[in-house]
């Protein structure tokens, strides 16, 4: 049953539980609130519930192109994109502005996600349902997914990892879907994990060094849990034994794509604390990817039949992609197998040689401090590095000077290393690089180990 089957099966039903069910009858209802706006493009500021999500399919079935964003996007960066795309009309969850001349949307486009990528310029990113049909399955197949019964949403479902991997799979294979408080109430999510008996996660590598901080790994045991899926960044290998403990019974897994992919490329299980921070696998099915260049490491391109179809123009034209896709990230293939070095700020060459911030910032993680975040500056004309720490407490001097002794050459070893007691996060869960590097520039942190060559 295709995508838009599934949501004609199952879009009436009323409900008003935390479980949205697929499998509950049909009833009779009404999607007169977008009748006649087939094919125009919306913002969709979308929130986790039952009720939003039923209207998200309302507007589907009603030929509404979303353009998907969370529902606690900030007011600025939606008048922005509005301002770009004039054309476009705009759903807050509760009212439509609908533009005086809207743009058609081509008919083969189902859904939308806006991102700003590697670039940093809003990007708007068309799906088909033919493609996301087939990246959902074969997410199914590369995660084993087939034993599993629900999943628990922690994540804002207007990002592609949760809207793939949990929405959009629930709805195509009838699982049944959990919303949770998040981090907002760890210890309330995960007692409704327990008590509910969810089967599969979705997190990022904070929330995982968030529910590690706060004690919970070891003290909760949730053993209903068969699969972890870990995306949004490296996996944090160095919370592997605490991540095993809280879910025992678990196959824990090492997710990588981007928006672009719709939204994974490879997927590989982590089966101990020694897997290599860079590795996530081999491409999963109807995957293929190269290094482009000449040189061993260098960009990750990518084809994929899940893949989004392109870009959207402000006067709503579909520009597709190239027919190799960049991920905007630098990695390396070893024997099939895909190694992820970062994105090009977090790739340096020293001597040389290309060096991943992500292995630097793990060594440097794992006994000294619970996060680090490390970037490269230039200082009289010269490439070195700067990175930032957080934990309980910042340790001495001495046990820096240790730790970078026994973790890393003396090449790759900070030239400065600053303290922030406060550990900023984006909305979705991943650590604001950009602020913490802003405040170390503007000499807002302590700094706690420097070294003059």
């Amino acid at each position: 049953m295709e995508l838009l089957d599934r949501i004609e099966a199952v879009i009436d039903h009323p409900t008003g539980a935390p479980v949205f069910d697929w499998n509950a009858p049909a009833t009779e209802g009404s999607a007169s609130r977008w009748a006649g706006q087939a094919r125009q493009y919306l913002f969709w500021l979308l929130a986790n519930g039952d009720q939003a999500v039923r209207q998200l399919l309302l507007a589907l079935r009603s030929g509404v192109v979303p353009i998907l964003l969370p529902a606690r996007t900030p007011r600025p960066k939606i008048e922005r994109l509005r301002a770009t795309f004039p054309a476009f009309g705009c759903f807050d969850g509760q009212t439509v502005d609908w533009p005086a001349e809207p743009a058609a949307a081509p008919p083969d486009v189902l859904l939308c996600l806006a991102t700003s990528g590697s670039t940093g310029a809003p990007r708007i990113l068309a799906a088909g349902e033919s493609g996301l049909i087939h990246g959902i399955d074969a997410i199914h197949k590369a995660q084993g997914l087939a034993d599993v019964a629900d999943t628990g949403v922690m994540l804002p479902l207007a990002y592609s990892f949760a809207l793939v991997n949990q929405l959009l799979w629930a709805l195509v294979h009838r699982r049944r879907l959990h919303f949770l408080p998040g981090m907002g109430d760890p210890a309330g999510t995960l007692a409704a994990i327990d008590r509910q008996g969810i089967e599969m996660l979705c997190l990022v590598p904070d929330q995982v060094r968030a529910l590690v901080r706060l004690g919970f790994a070891g003290r909760q045991v949730l053993d209903g849990v068969k699969v972890v899926n870990l995306a949004g960044g490296h996996f944090p290998v160095d919370c592997h034994r605490q991540l095993a403990a809280m879910f025992p019974n678990a196959r824990l897994f090492n997710n990588y794509g981007c928006t672009e992919a719709m939204p994974r490329l490879t997927a590989v299980e982590v089966m101990g604390p020694n897997h290599p921070v860079t590795l996530v696998g081999g491409p999963i099915e109807g995957v293929t990817l190269r290094i482009a260049g000449d040189s061993q490491a260098g960009p990750i391109e990518f084809r994929s039949k899940a893949a989004s179809m392109g870009t959207v123009d402000p006067d709503g034209t579909l520009v597709p992609h190239p027919r190799w896709i960049r991920s905007g990230d630098l990695g390396r293939l070893e024997d099939g197998a895909l190694h992820v070095m970062g994105r090009y700020d977090q790739v340096l060459k020293l001597g040389g040689e290309r060096i991943s911030l992500i292995e630097i910032e793990q060594a440097l993680r794992s006994s000294a401090f619970d996060h680090v975040v490390a970037w490269s500056e230039r200082e009289a004309g010269e490439a070195m590095l700067v990175a930032v720490a957080h934990g309980a407490a910042p340790p001495p001097g001495p046990d820096i000077l240790r730790h970078l002794r026994n973790g890393l050459p003396r090449a790759m070893w900070p030239r400065r290393i600053y303290w922030s007691e406060e550990w900023p996060l984006l909305p979705n869960g991943k650590v604001d690089r950009q602020a913490l590097a802003e405040r170390a520039r503007s000499d807002a942190l302590a700094c706690i180990y420097s070294r003059t060559a």
